[in-house]
């Protein structure tokens, strides 16, 4: 029985791929799981049609972060104003989603997920270099000074 896998499966192939099993595999497993289609010529149709859409969707997301990441490279270094203790030590510390907010004021809207502090926040006073993992081979650095307020 010829089937489409709709997730990866052991020892069986990639989502997409279309792959011969016996007829009780498929019934008794891979159908009611959720795991295959059976192959016939409308269904492949419509996976194909939803692998272009999905990849036009992954081809928009790229491009958005190419963009992100070129307003970063731009940008190199942005300041944050906290209140700081005579010894340079900050009341509280500056994290991700103090650093995400500051971006959001200045136009550039990226996710606090995306974001990569060494000890995942700050605490004194300085220049430190902040990490942006935009998407998998998308990534740009830039300063974030931390001044007293």
């Amino acid at each position: 029985m010829k089937i489409i896998l709709s997730e990866k499966v052991l020892n069986l192939g990639e989502k997409g791929n279309i792959v011969d099993v016996k007829p009780g595999y498929a019934r008794n497993f891979l159908f009611p799981n959720r795991k295959a289609i059976l192959a016939n010529k409308e269904n492949i149709k419509k996976f194909n049609e939803k692998r272009i859409l999905s990849q036009k969707i992954i081809e928009n997301k790229i491009s958005f972060f190419h963009d992100m990441k070129i307003k970063l490279d731009n940008l190199k270094k942005i300041r944050i104003f906290a209140k700081s203790s005579k010894d340079g030590k900050l009341f509280g510390s500056v994290n991700s989603k103090i650093i995400v907010h500051n971006l959001k004021k200045i136009g550039i809207i990226v996710n606090k997920k995306n974001v990569y502090i060494e000890n995942n926040f700050i605490k004194k006073l300085g220049t430190y270099n902040v990490l942006f993992k935009l998407h998998k081979n998308i990534k740009s650095n830039i300063y974030i000074e931390i001044l007293p307020k």
